[in-house]
């Protein structure tokens, strides 16, 4: 069984899901921090930002196995989204989740009145930008810059 839906609540298990996914949220060997009970607690409280995951019960396996998420910001032109973090557990690919995901969270922004949903992607992820693609989502010619902290 799976099923896709909006997580709401903090819960330990949960926890414990998401933090297997957040290594394999990034190609580079320097794996992104862990959540603590508070932070994914934080996450799920604000009320500019949703978490939509994958539950399944597949086997011996049962709990998250895919998540996303999308950021609401209000600006002066209007409500804009952004995707963050869709992440498919490297056992469960390729079976249309990510996919189920996305278009989760692109259903959320539309009814909370988005302008418009964003996302970025690494370019060496190719499945990911067909994928992408096929769900209407086009390539903006707008550059992206950023700073790390701490600064080096």
């Amino acid at each position: 069984m799976i099923k896709v839906e909006l997580l709401k609540k903090a819960s330990t298990p949960d926890l414990k899901d998401v933090n297997t996914l957040i290594p394999q949220l990034t190609l580079s060997p320097q794996s992104p921090p862990l959540l603590s009970p508070k932070t994914f607690r934080q996450l799920l409280d604000q009320s500019h930002s949703s978490c939509v995951v994958v539950r399944a019960r597949i086997g011996l396996r049962r709990g998250i196995i895919a998540l996303g998420t999308i950021h609401f910001s209000r600006l002066p032109s209007g409500l804009v989204a952004e995707t963050g973090d869709l992440v498919v557990d490297k056992d469960y690919r390729n079976l249309g989740l990510g996919r189920a995901v996305l278009e989760k969270l692109i259903e959320v922004a539309e009814k909370r009145g988005a302008r418009h949903v964003s996302l970025r992607v690494n370019p060496k992820r190719k499945e990911a930008i067909k994928m992408y693609l096929a769900l209407g989502f086009a390539k903006h010619p707008a550059a992206f810059y950023r700073i790390n902290f701490p600064r080096k």
